[in-house]
């Protein structure tokens, strides 16, 4: 997984529970065959190739609540579609449509299909060619109502258009005493920025018109702004009215304050009619007209028994449409065989990536930011708004579950992860991506000597609500419905145990690498398709070189426990009682000498029990002060020509930095993070080849991360060491709208 920074100092994954409303199985579908009351609002459209045109699907049937409609492509080498699915019901506000942008891939032609129980779709022709669409300009609205020094909000939308980027639209009005536009300019593009919204100032009782004039383009009609003495009271509405989650599991729906101007602190009450089946949280929000003003609340609906109830929100003078919440028992769409061959219990954990918000109208928002951070939106289904610190709120999928909450394995037993059947990003295709690692040496309180991260509950109920702490071997995954999964074995953050991952079908067809459904850090070697990927031993000798030559001997990679002796050593010979000599944790990990709070690190070796081993990006990564970090990897310095100090160089984040198998614009030999054809100790997959290489990063970094190669060949050991460590696979037929299915197992300590 390209760049990918999994290490608890700078990625905080917190977990939360199951949320949002699409992806969804369940409600009330029409019974009858062949029904045509679902329908798009064309039967062809064209694409540019390398942009989007939108589509609209309308449930026009009534009486129907919840309604799971597939959308696919037949070809997704031409074309494919965002979101997969969308959720629509005909009752007043349900939504009873949904916009779906149609992405050009190449030129030719697909159909895009909708598929729904009990319905006949008529299908869509794409076209994806090479010209412009230009497409036109439109208001939300012809008029809207603007209370007397306050606000009131349209839309301004490109329509039909394909191809077009950051076109810049003038808007004004005909009489800027009565009202005005706040925004000078809007820029819209073709696809998922192809709307803005427009806050309109009302200053003084009277009519304007709002216009919007661009280049090349016939100014839409204007919109007619009528600024009133009175309060314009809009309407409450959920952003949809079929909420799906589990038992133990909740749902997020937002609750929006529509089309109003001059409502101050609008107090509504929320309450759901079967508290045994579900529960709202907050069960009041407090809402406000105006664009700086909260217009919208975020809800977490919380599943407490299988069953539907509903959900009503109450406030003085409005009629609000309730919302029906489905309880349904808990099915997983995909599963992990967590295998422990270690030779104690561990815990297993995992940590759920980031995955992009969603607007209120279902489509992406196109940034993870959600609550706060991105105000009306919401998290897909199977991810939830979480606060990851100076990153503001941020939409992360929740942790796998386990049927019995029990995360604890004894030696040679397993147990089953699962992504629940809710879980997806439509914008994405995600179902599910994030990490799997194993905790070891947990106590009752649910605190881990290794791989610890913040749980909810102690003893065996262990979710897991951060990242874990390296060292920590990581297990990787990013989930596709359509498309195939990528998946890997990280040390890059040092590791804690051997692991293996990969599909529980690994056979080969003639013309398949391993590296297609293939074993990441399988301990033995696998060869197919003309490829042979080396077997994993998962025994490490550390070994590397100081910047001036000097060897760096294997206790500077070591983790050692500070339960030990504490005997300062320089090599394990001089420890006792089976002890190794290494860093401890409070050894490279740098803190603030405040009150209580230990001193900074020391970087001082001493014996204790061994418990893995360091990377020394890790040990950049827990200090960052170039002035007192002290490990002997000189990350203060700059070598050669480099314009870039040697903590840079271990860092490899882009920017500055750029994979050496795939050039980037304006690349050149310094800026790169690698690349290495890694000689005989493993295995390019076919396709990738040295595309540049950075000699710093071969005379600094290589030497230093050698040996975590050696002992497994088929892991990621720097961010960009996907030529030889990343895997893909699915069970997709061509032109099927099958989703991929694939389930896989992760052995920890494969080599026992």
């Amino acid at each position: 997984m390209n760049n990918k920074k999994l290490i608890w100092a700078m990625t905080a994954y917190i977990a939360g529970v199951s949320s949002l409303l699409v992806g969804c199985s369940g409600g009330n579908s029409s019974s009858s065959s062949g029904n045509t009351g679902l329908v798009f609002n064309t039967n062809a459209i064209t694409v540019t190739n390398g942009s989007s045109g939108e589509l609209f699907l309308t449930l026009q049937e009534s009486g129907i609540s919840g309604l799971k409609v597939a959308i696919n492509s037949s070809n997704t080498g031409v074309a494919s579609v965002t979101p997969g699915e969308c959720i629509l019901s005909s009752e007043s506000n349900g939504p009873n449509s949904c916009e779906i942008l149609v992405n050009g891939l190449s030129n030719g032609t697909a159909n895009i299909t909708a598929t729904a129980a009990g319905f006949n779709v008529t299908p869509v022709n794409a076209t994806v060619q090479s010209n412009t669409i230009q497409g036109s300009l439109s208001f939300s609205k012809n008029s809207e109502s603007i209370a007397l020094g306050s606000t009131n909000y349209v839309y301004l939308s490109l329509n039909g258009s394909s191809g077009v980027s950051n076109l810049v639209v003038t808007l004004a009005s005909t009489k800027p005493s009565v009202a005005k536009p706040e925004e000078q300019t809007c820029v819209l593009s073709s696809g998922i920025n192809r709307k803005c919204e427009v806050t309109i100032d009302g200053i003084a009782i009277g009519n304007a018109d709002i216009t919007a004039t661009a280049t090349g383009y016939t100014s839409p009609t204007p919109m007619l702004a009528n600024v009133e003495s009175t309060a314009n009271a809009g309407t409450i509405s959920f952003s949809n009215t079929a909420i799906y989650t589990s038992p133990g599991s909740s749902s997020e729906v937002l609750l929006t304050l529509n089309d109003s101007s001059g409502v101050s602190d609008l107090h509504v009450g929320l309450k759901t009619t079967n508290h045994a089946i579900a529960q709202v949280s907050p069960e009041s929000c407090v809402l406000s007209s105006g664009k700086h003003a909260v217009r919208s609340c975020t809800l977490q609906v919380s599943g407490l028994e299988s069953g539907t109830t509903t959900l009503n929100a109450t406030a003085t003078g409005y009629s609000i449409t309730p919302a029906s919440v489905y309880v349904e028992s808990t099915s997983y769409a995909r599963t992990f065989t967590i295998q422990n061959n270690c030779e104690s219990t561990i815990w297993v954990g995992s940590t759920g990536g980031s995955t992009d918000s969603l607007k209120a109208d279902g489509t992406d928002s196109g940034s993870t930011a959600c609550g706060t951070s991105n105000p009306g939106t919401v998290c897909p289904s199977g991810s939830s708004c979480t606060n990851a610190g100076k990153a503001g709120w941020i939409c992360y999928f929740n942790p796998l579950q386990n049927s019995g909450n029990n995360y604890a394995i004894a030696p040679k037993s397993s147990i089953i992860l699962g992504v629940p059947s809710t879980s997806y990003d439509p914008g994405n295709d995600f179902v599910w991506s994030g990490n799997m690692f194993a905790r070891q040496l947990c106590d009752a309180n649910g605190k881990c000597v290794v791989a610890n991260c913040n749980t909810v509950n102690g003893g065996t109920d262990m979710t897991c609500t951060t990242g874990a702490q390296p060292p920590v071997t990581l297990a990787e995954i990013t989930m596709l419905r359509k498309n195939p999964d990528s998946y890997d074995i990280s040390i890059e953050n040092g590791l804690n145990v051997g692991a293996s991952f990969g599909p529980n079908n690994t056979t080969y067809s003639s013309s398949q690498t391993p590296f297609s459904c293939g074993i990441a850090g399988s301990t033995s070697s696998a060869t197919s398709g003309g490829t042979t990927i080396n077997a994993s031993p998962w025994t490490f000798n550390p070994s590397g070189v100081e910047p001036n030559g000097s060897p760096i001997t294997a206790p500077y990679f070591t983790w050692v426990s500070g339960d030990g002796t504490g005997t300062p050593c320089s090599d394990s010979s001089s420890c006792s009682n089976g002890d190794s000599c290494g860093y401890t944790e409070s050894a490279v990990l740098s803190v603030n000498p405040v009150g209580n709070v230990p001193p900074p690190a020391n970087y001082n070796l001493t014996c204790g029990k061994k418990l893995g081993y360091w990377s020394a990006a890790q040990i950049w990564f827990f200090n960052q002060n170039t002035a007192t970090n002290l490990a002997p990897f000189g990350f203060s310095q700059t070598n050669g020509n480099s314009p870039y100090n040697n903590a840079t160089l271990y860092a490899c984040a882009t920017p500055p930095l750029y994979s050496g198998y795939s050039l980037s614009s304006g690349q050149t030999t310094l800026n790169t993070c690698g690349a290495t054809d890694w000689k005989n100790i493993a295995t390019l997959a076919p396709g990738y080849s040295v595309q540049e290489s950075n000699p710093n990063w071969l005379a600094v970094v290589l030497p230093n991360i050698t040996w975590t190669k050696q002992g497994c060949p088929s892991c990621y050991t720097y961010p960009y060491d996907d030529a030889s460590s990343s895997f893909t696979c699915d069970n997709v037929t061509p032109g099927s709208v099958t989703p991929n299915s694939t389930n896989y197992t992760v052995t920890f300590c494969p080599n026992n």
